[in-house]
């Protein structure tokens, strides 16, 4: 036994003498570590082990066909721009399968049972009647979905990924701006329609109200005149003008709301209009002078000039891919759009799982992400999620802003905004 252990400790002592003796050897080579191979997502809808496919469903030729092809653009650029840096976690391409629906949320229903078997989630649908139309089936299919739009009920949403202030904080705090810099005595007026985005801006304006009342502070409520379908612009006109409205939050529809200030224009009306990211810009070349000294706008969304790295590629990729796009708001919102599917795609491929179920589990359990600060993120968190507060403020000046003709005034938060949780 003893002669055993004298030979093990022999070589020991040999070993040692060898690591840390000095002499004229060669180095002992560095340690070489291999980094442990990615794991490969399974296949799953939408993902063939090559390939992750998005699908995309909006009105890109009916009535608001105009801006659905931009908003398009937007995500088109994004994805372009992803797939030139190596695709998602830096291996996989994305493919977007787009359709049109005309403008019609019964064909949106059509359209969607055709391609939700080949798409991992959807990576934008246009307009809140479209997401409406497609929610419920996409909801049994386990399929995620970013809305183009903004309503605060997409928070609290099951399988919905929004990203930005909602449009009733658009109203709360592009109104309490006004009180705050220019006037609270003002007589505030709205204009809204049935449509999904006016239903917001109504029920914005009324939450102002409420927060007010009993305030001390002196707010003059007009009215809000809800638009019918073939209204007549000249008579709103000139019943808000009859009313006394100083100051009017233009609440309808992005082609109702260009209708609307092409009178006011004609008319030179001395009325302030504020209107927030549902309505387009820049604004037609009808009512631009008129806009130059009455149209506010308040939105979480950047000016065209503005240098933030969202913004930075957005323009880049954009004289690569579409060079002759118009630049719009509603470029840039479809962009924005995208950031929260690309965070959940990013950490489902380092998961190695692109299924369905862990997409979802990934929508309420990611927490923030990046969004190239051009908008603020809705945290992926599950139950009552938390809602951007903040939006900017621009006035508009078709020579002197930046090519969509804004110009940034700040950025405000009204004091009362919490009044938005009533909606809860």
């Amino acid at each position: 036994m003893a002669r055993r252990w004298a030979v093990v400790l022999l070589a020991s002592a040999l070993l040692a003498a060898a690591c840390s003796g000095s002499t004229d050897s060669a180095e002992t080579a560095p340690t070489s570590t291999v980094a442990p191979r990615p794991v490969q997502p399974r296949r799953a809808p939408g993902f063939d082990t090559e390939i992750i496919r998005l699908g995309v469903i909006g009105d890109l030729t009916g009535a608001n066909g105009r801006s659905g092809r931009e908003i398009l653009t937007g995500v088109e650029a994004f994805w372009s721009r992803v797939d030139a840096m190596g695709g998602i976690g830096e291996r996989f391409p994305v493919e977007l399968i787009v359709r049109d629906e005309g403008g019609s949320p019964a064909l949106a229903a059509q359209v969607y049972s055709g391609i939700s078997d080949e798409v991992a989630l959807l990576a934008l649908v246009m307009g809140s009647a479209t997401v409406d139309a497609v929610r419920g089936p996409a909801v049994d299919d386990g399929l995620l979905i970013a809305p183009s739009t903004r309503q605060f009920a997409w928070l609290g949403a099951e399988n919905l990924l929004p990203v930005g202030t909602s449009y009733e904080v658009e109203v709360i705090d592009g109104l309490g701006w006004y009180m705050d810099n220019r006037r609270s005595d003002a007589v505030f007026c709205g204009v809204t329609d049935p449509s999904s985005y006016g239903r917001a801006s109504r029920a914005g304006l009324g939450l102002v109200e409420a927060a007010l009342d009993g305030s001390g502070v002196d707010f003059g409520y007009g009215l809000v005149v809800e638009l019918e379908p073939d209204f007549d612009a000249t008579a709103v006109v000139e019943q808000i003008t009859t009313a006394g409205c100083e100051v009017v939050w233009l609440g309808a529809g992005d082609l109702s709301t260009r209708r609307l200030m092409a009178e006011l224009a004609a008319g030179d009306v001395d009325i302030t209009g504020f209107v927030g990211s549902g309505v387009r810009v820049p604004v037609p070349e009808d009512s631009r002078a008129w806009a130059r000294d009455h149209l506010l706008v308040a939105a979480d969304l950047p000016s065209w000039s503005d240098r933030t790295p969202g913004m930075e590629n957005l323009r880049a990729e954009l004289e690569k891919v579409a060079p002759d796009a118009e630049p719009t708001s509603m470029v840039a919102l479809g962009w924005a759009s995208q950031y929260p599917v690309l965070a959940v795609l990013e950490a489902a491929v380092a998961d190695g799982d692109l299924g369905r179920d862990h997409l979802a589990e990934l929508s309420t359990s990611l927490g923030t992400y990046d969004t190239g600060d051009m908008v603020q993120p809705v945290v992926m968190e599950s139950g009552l999620r938390p809602w951007p507060r903040p939006v900017s403020i621009f006035s508009v000046d078709p020579a002197g802003g930046d090519v969509t003709g804004l110009t940034r005034l700040g950025t405000f938060e009204a004091p009362f905004v919490d009044v938005v949780e009533s909606l809860r």
